[in-house]
């Protein structure tokens, strides 16, 4: 089913750093406003799924995302089944 979020949730998470060095740990900030069930999935700007992250339902939670090999990454993000999308840089 297709849903689209409140506008409050729109941008209701965070990835940092970003832009990032190889050696930083990335994390996933969400600042929902009710529990939600989260699915992340990073890729590649090629389209090559590099990890998927299982998270549960969070509400206001940080998550590490670990660490990344320089380039540009997609994450890709399902709150609530509704999809986000945000772009990352590793240097």
């Amino acid at each position: 089913s297709f849903s689209v979020l409140q506008q409050n949730d729109r941008e209701a998470w965070v990835i940092y750093p970003n832009p990032a060095d190889s050696s930083d740990e990335l994390q996933a900030t969400f600042n929902l406003s009710e529990k939600s069930t989260i699915d992340i999935s990073i890729y590649q700007i090629d389209g090559k799924l590099i990890k998927k992250i299982p998270t549960g339902k969070l509400q206001k939670e940080t998550i590490s995302l670990g660490k990344l090999s320089s380039g540009n990454y997609i994450i890709l993000v399902y709150i609530n089944q509704s999809l986000q999308i945000k772009k990352i840089l590793i240097k």
